[in-house]
């Protein structure tokens, strides 16, 4: 509510009036002589009974009828910002409400364009989804979509006001998530839902931040519906002084004397050098580092190194099932708390996936590249710098060598020692991703070597005519975005046995039905067995733009793994069919709080928040095992930047939506009228009403 007169406000100060006149009213109290009292003798009087203000009633009547007053001069008119439905000549709606929950939802709202009790964003949102819900009639059809990643609907099409309300109060309670954005997902289930309605009057309301990281205008791909933005103030600026830095990942550094972290700023102008990264023991908040951020703080993520008193905190990896330390922000304010938190864990840089050729394939590599491995030019052709490759002499064996990566790749080597095969297990069921392509060396194992656990029975090669090429049909990765090779020029394959065959799942074939690519899962990861080598001598598929298309799609597989160690929120832990997973979060004392639901039929958990995660597997056949695992923040949630508008969508982004503006002087008027009524009343009673008779004397 605003004032149009804040001046009318100075007629309060006639309040004084009545009380004035009251206490001029004030009469002596009348002396009565006590006849005992001639026998006691005289004394000077020490105090005198003051009197007490008469018709206290009236006087509370006149005060509210001047104070009544002094609002109709000042504010003649009520500006509410309740929003509300506007109709084309009273037909129904059918509406689709796009609520955001993701985590830049958080953020805290200006104090300006706080109401009805809402401090971020998302409490807005949801204050204006009840009042949309509140301006309903009879024959309103209304879905709810909540639009963060993955964009689902909550609520289909319905016109039972009841469940709205029911859908409205359940998402309230459950608050916002730190998932990322998903606006385009959102809008599309939207129109899919509206589009078979037989409601003329079809619109989506869309009630977010917009803040998704993207550029490009949000619209809508229907043209016959509308899309309605009635809420700009979530997409103000946060409180002056506010920025928002992320914290993405942090691990430690050479032997554990400091820690690297990787964060990103969203505003670099604004953050200023009053910001510091600490290093706290977790569950306790002794500080074991502190490093305050650059003056010049580069746009998009960049990483610091924080050195570490090691008296303070002696050791840096995960001990009796929690993290051993956390990184924290501290310092300036932030605008979202959520990601100025994160768990010391595995790698602080970009996803590395290792590379490893057998020996003699690399000179041919060589030969054919001009100097790098086949997978390695790939990687950064199709990544662009989101996947760093690591080339590696040979396959690691040694946890502390694996620890640092996504995933894995081994070309046509001659089996693995006994070492390197028992790095590659633990690692692999900790979540790596592991790429093994088969050729003629993988046949022929050296002495001691073989590729268990992964693959249990010998390979076999096979001769083949090389006009064999893909199979359209099954051709998994290979035909993601590309066409699969009609022929592939190879002369020889590698087969593998039944039982492995059954214990994986064949994602590509040759066109002659033989298998080609073949996914097994292990623990929580996954080893990728494609039965070709990658060297350019063997065949063209190194060669033809559907292997890029098998490469974006292992990077991404061994991204999204992270080797378990880290997980984007949103995205899913998960095991094979017939193992156990159980996810429970930690709390800032390193307590396992309850397990998060799996989800139905699969053996999947998505957490929605960010931090540190216990995650026990229970391998079939195996004894479980626990670790400790960390769920990060999406980059892009950390911008708050809006995304622009469609020009359509822009221009008439209040036109389905109305502010309504109400008259607050006839209440006022027939306020003071109604304690007028009342005042003459009182006197009309008082004068037809007999005197008090006076009290006997003794």
């Amino acid at each position: 509510m605003s004032f149009v007169a804040p001046l009318g406000l100075l007629l309060l100060a006639l309040v004084a009036g009545p009380l004035v006149a009251h206490l001029l009213r004030r009469r002596r109290p009348e002396e009565r002589d006590f006849p005992a009292a001639r026998l006691v003798p005289t004394a000077p009087p020490l105090a005198r009974r003051r009197a007490n203000l008469e018709d206290r009633s009236l006087l509370a009547l006149r005060v509210l009828a001047i104070a009544a007053l002094a609002f109709v001069a000042a504010s003649p008119l009520v500006r509410c910002t309740r929003v509300s439905l506007d109709r084309r000549g009273g037909a129904s709606v059918a509406l689709a409400i796009v609520l955001d929950d993701s985590m830049s939802m958080n953020a805290e709202l200006p104090a300006e364009v706080r109401r009805a009790g809402a401090r971020t964003r998302f409490e807005l949102a949801v204050v204006a989804a009840r009042e949309i819900e509140s301006s309903l009639r009879s024959g309103d059809a209304v879905t709810i979509v909540i639009a963060s990643a993955p964009a689902h609907v909550v609520l289909a099409p319905t016109q039972e006001r009841g469940a709205i309300r029911a859908t409205l109060e359940a998402i309230a309670r459950d608050g916002a998530s730190h998932r990322g954005t998903d606006l385009d997902g959102a809008l599309a289930l939207a129109s899919s839902a509206l589009s078979k309605l037989p409601q003329p009057d079809r619109r989506v309301v869309l009630l977010s931040d917009l803040s998704d990281g993207k550029d490009a205008p949000l619209a809508l791909g229907d043209p016959a519906l509308r899309l309605e933005f009635p809420l700009d103030a979530l997409t103000r600026a946060p409180p002056q002084g506010q920025a928002d830095c992320g914290l993405l990942a942090a691990s430690p550094e050479g032997t554990g004397e400091a820690v690297r972290v990787r964060l990103v700023c969203a505003t670099p102008d604004v953050v200023g050098p009053s910001r510091n990264v600490d290093i706290v023991a977790f569950g306790t908040d002794t500080k074991a580092g502190s490093l305050a951020l650059p003056l010049q703080i580069p746009k998009g993520p960049f990483e610091v190194v924080v050195p570490v008193d090691r008296k303070l905190l002696p050791s840096l990896d995960p001990q009796a099932g929690h993290p051993g330390a956390i990184a924290r922000l501290s310092g300036k304010p932030d605008a979202l708390v959520a990601d100025d938190e994160t768990p010391i864990l595995g790698s602080a840089t970009m996803p590395v996936i290792g590379i490893v050729v057998g020996e003699g394939g690399a000179l041919d590599q060589v030969v054919a590249t001009g100097g790098a491995p086949v997978l390695e030019r790939a990687l950064e052709a199709v990544e662009q710098g989101k996947v760093s490759a690591r080339p590696l002499p040979s396959a690691p064996e040694r946890d502390l060598d694996l620890a640092p990566l996504s995933g894995l790749s081994l070309d046509d080597l001659a089996g693995l020692g006994p070492e390197a095969r028992t790095a590659l297990a633990h690692w692999v069921e900790r979540g790596g991703v592991l790429l093994l392509s088969l050729g003629a060396r993988s046949v022929a194992p050296a002495l001691g070597a073989s590729f268990e656990p992964f693959l249990t029975r010998p390979l076999h090669t096979q001769a083949i005519d090389p006009k064999i090429g893909v199979d359209p049909a099954l051709a998994g990765p290979f035909g993601d975005g590309a066409e699969p090779p009609v022929s592939l020029e190879a002369k020889v394959r590698v087969t593998l046995s039944a039982d492995d065959l059954r214990a994986g799942e064949v994602r590509a074939k040759f066109s002659d039905g033989a298998p080609l690519l073949v996914v097994r899962k292990h623990g929580q990861g996954e080893v990728w067995l494609l039965t070709l080598p990658l060297s350019p001598d063997a065949s063209d598929l190194p060669l033809r733009p559907a292997f890029l298309a098998f490469v974006g799609a292992f990077a991404d597989r061994a991204a999204d793994r992270g080797a378990g160690v880290r997980l984007t929120v949103g995205s899913a832990f998960s095991v094979g069919p017939d193992d156990g997973l159980e996810v429970a979060p930690l709390d800032p004392k390193g307590n396992p709080l309850p397990p998060l639901p799996l989800e139905p039929a699969a053996v999947r958990v998505r957490p929605q928040r960010l931090g540190a995660y216990l995650v026990t597997v229970s391998p079939k056949g195996a004894s479980p095992f626990r670790d400790v695992r960390a769920v990060v923040p999406v980059e892009a949630e950390v911008d708050l930047r809006p995304r622009p508008l469609a020009p359509a969508t822009a221009a008439g982004q209040t036109s389905g939506m109305q502010r309504t503006t109400q008259e607050l002087s006839p209440t006022l008027a027939a306020l003071v009228c109604l304690l007028a009524a009342i005042e003459l009343l009182i006197r009309v009673r008082r004068l037809f009403s007999p005197p008090p008779e006076p009290a006997a004397e003794t």
